[in-house]
């Protein structure tokens, strides 16, 4: 099962659903989570990737602290996964 997440505002019903639906089908949850940089950060990051992997680990965290409420339900594996833009 795929579950797309904005950490933002994630929805806790959304969230709640897609683990008991992955737990009544026996399978994996994969949470995905697509971000992009701040558009005042873009030129900052060309040619700097240790800023662009500071901001992909604030997003893992934010990612980590919104699947924490439901992590211990899962009777399966949960894969949370991270998309993000690298500039140029």
């Amino acid at each position: 099962m795929l579950l797309g997440l904005d950490t933002r505002s994630p929805d806790d019903a959304l969230i709640a659903l897609a683990f008991e639906e992955a737990a009544r089908r026996d399978t994996d949850l994969r949470v995905l989570h697509a971000w992009n940089p701040p558009p005042r950060n873009v030129h900052c990051l060309s040619g700097h990737g240790s800023v662009h992997g500071e901001l992909a680990r604030e997003q893992a965290a934010g990612l980590t602290e919104a699947l924490r409420p439901w992590r211990h339900t899962s009777r399966g594996c949960v894969r949370p996964d991270l998309m993000g833009r690298r500039t140029p």
